[in-house]
């Protein structure tokens, strides 16, 4: 990748990558976006002008890291990532990942529920009023 000399935007955000963020980045020297959130990435971020101008988002979900930006420095005993193999952080994401897509499926089940409630509702009322138009008629007619 260090040979894409003009690439602006390199988003590796969510695809569960370990390991450290590789030093020959830092000669991507257009490189406007930069996201590796949510990996398993670890060890120092690399320092160069470019990384400098990435803010915390960029790093965001990865408990290894450390370095400019964030607030663990690299050598501290509490920059070292969690020992289990899932981090708090991580089921985080998930649970509310999952907390959304409940919430999605229950507003179609409450669409669909409404919609067939009131199309039969619809429905029934027009049936009634042809039934009420017909008889209406027959009525006049046995009248006369």
């Amino acid at each position: 990748m260090a040979k894409l000399m003009n690439l602006e935007a390199l988003d590796l955000s969510q695809n569960q990558l370990s390991g450290e963020i590789p030093q020959e980045l830092t000669q991507l020297t257009s490189l406007v976006v930069f996201n590796v959130s949510y990996n398993r990435l670890t060890g120092p971020i690399p320092k160069s002008q470019q990384f400098d101008t990435f803010e915390n988002n960029s790093y965001k979900g990865n408990l290894g890291l450390c370095g400019t930006p964030l607030s663990r420095k690299c050598g501290d005993p509490k920059a070292l990532p969690p020992s289990s193999s899932t981090s708090e952080e991580d089921q985080d994401s998930g649970s509310a990942m999952e907390l959304e897509w409940k919430f999605v499926c229950m507003g179609y089940a409450i669409g669909l529920v409404n919609g067939v409630v009131l199309g039969n509702i619809l429905i029934t009322r027009r049936r009634a009023q042809r039934l009420v138009k017909n008889f209406g008629r027959r009525k006049q007619m046995r009248r006369r």
